[in-house]
């Protein structure tokens, strides 16, 4: 697992968006969402997972604010 950790935070280092439509977000879309807060990526996803969104606004929003990503 940590190399497709790395494999995102390369990933999300050399782009400025990404735009997630694979679910189910709350089984796979976290390791996205810190990946882009953590290197200024804006993250988008379509996601109607009420519980997931509210995990990731508490877990990451801090970090993207300070790194200027919007999620």
């Amino acid at each position: 697992m940590q190399l497709k950790r790395d494999e995102l935070h390369a990933l999300t280092k050399k782009t400025k968006i990404v735009l997630n439509t694979v679910g189910p977000y709350a089984l796979y879309g976290e390791p996205v969402v810190e990946a882009c807060a953590r290197n200024g990526t804006h993250y988008f996803d379509v996601t109607g997972e009420s519980p997931y969104t509210k995990d990731m606004i508490e877990k990451y929003d801090d970090v993207a604010k300070a790194t200027n990503a919007i999620v």
